[in-house]
């Protein structure tokens, strides 16, 4: 027996083109995925600011029959922003018409808050932001969101 239903590449693309579509995030340079969710390399793998990145962290699944299968996945979107003024310029925008971190943070909770991802899914909720990495011109938090898909039995 198998299981049909999105896989967790589906729903990353299902985040990631959200993201990519949602106006007020026009803003950000680079959308992309990461296979981890550590920010010790970022610095150096991330070519153009601002950028937001979706990893997939844990996951637990639910079955309550043998028929189905309710995943249930946490995906952290990094927000990350650089910025050569000061150490607090990557986080808050120094400018006026410059946007930070934590203004990327605020917009991906607009955009992905309980959406559904143009996907058949039963929910996307923020859970909470973790601070992730910071150094003289670079600033990373994740907001992490908890989705909820249903796979059924072949």
């Amino acid at each position: 027996m198998g299981y049909t239903g999105y896989t967790i590449e589906e729903i990353e693309a299902g985040i990631i083109a959200t993201l990519e579509a949602y106006e007020p995030l026009n803003y950000v340079r680079t959308f992309d995925r990461l296979p981890w969710h550590r920010a010790d390399e970022l610095e150096k793998l991330v070519k153009r600011y601002p950028a937001t990145l979706v990893a997939y962290i844990r996951g637990a699944d639910f079955t309550g029959n043998v028929s189905v299968c309710d995943h249930t996945g946490v995906f952290g979107v990094l927000c990350c922003g650089k910025n050569l003024r000061s150490p607090s310029a990557a986080l808050t925008g120094p400018e006026a018409s410059e946007k930070g971190v934590y203004d990327m943070l605020d917009d991906v909770l607009s955009c992905l808050n309980y959406s559904d991802l143009g996907l058949n899914i039963m929910y996307c909720k923020s859970l909470r932001i973790v601070p992730l990495a910071a150094s003289p011109s670079i600033g990373i938090f994740s907001r992490e969101f908890e989705i909820k898909w249903r796979l059924t039995a072949t």
